[in-house]
């Protein structure tokens, strides 16, 4: 039973888990013609800033948990992006008798974007997400593990503010599937899960 209310937990602890020309006036006829002013020496135009590579974030929302959950975008052409995400921490939930059980959360993926409006920087983007998650925890004596893969399709934005503060928002769907071990004892679930990232971070 210890075995079973474990597994059940785990199941519960993975699955919370965007230069004016000047017209010169003619003479007038018979006149000496003027003197010709040196033209005004112009300044140099300023350099075009330099591309941006990387985008750094956090999901605060995962702080709450405590989980900190990092992702690094890179840029490859302006209009398509790569990200990795590396994410460590803990996770409390509640047993069906009021208890407060704690169990380790490690999670690791990648996403792939593609600018459809705007760019790099500041842009609406479409993406795919996909997300391993492993975690452990114990309960009642009985310590349990389980691991699940997460892949999720979404819509987003990135606005990075000209400082280089950064906010990035995705909505889509997913799939999850998990799996979990105790004490010999195994079982399996899967579902459908609403996605939701919001990051803050910088872009450089």
């Amino acid at each position: 039973m210890h075995q079973r209310f474990a597994t059940a937990l785990l199941f519960t602890l993975l699955f919370t888990m965007a230069v004016p020309a000047f017209a010169q006036v003619p003479p007038p006829p018979d006149a000496a013609p003027a003197p010709t002013a040196a033209p005004a020496p112009t300044a140099a135009p300023a350099p075009a800033p330099l591309p941006a590579s990387f985008t750094v974030s956090l999901s605060p929302a995962h702080l709450i948990l405590p989980v900190g959950e990092l992702m690094a975008e890179y840029n490859v052409n302006g209009k398509l992006g790569v990200a990795g995400i590396l994410g460590a921490g803990s996770v409390t939930v509640e047993d069906s008798l009021g208890s407060k059980v704690k169990g380790t959360v490690f999670e690791v993926g990648a996403q792939g974007n593609y600018y459809v409006w705007g760019g790099f920087r500041k842009g609406l983007h479409l993406g795919a997400e996909a997300l391993y998650l492993y975690a452990d925890m114990e309960s009642g004596g009985v310590t349990a593990t389980g691991a699940g893969l997460s892949v999720s399709g979404y819509v987003g934005y990135k606005h990075t503010f000209s400082f280089g503060l950064a906010l990035i928002l995705q909505i889509g769907y997913g799939y999850t599937v998990v799996s979990a071990e105790s004490e010999g004892e195994s079982d399996s679930d899967s579902k459908g899960n609403l996605l939701l990232n919001l990051n803050v971070g910088w872009t450089f």
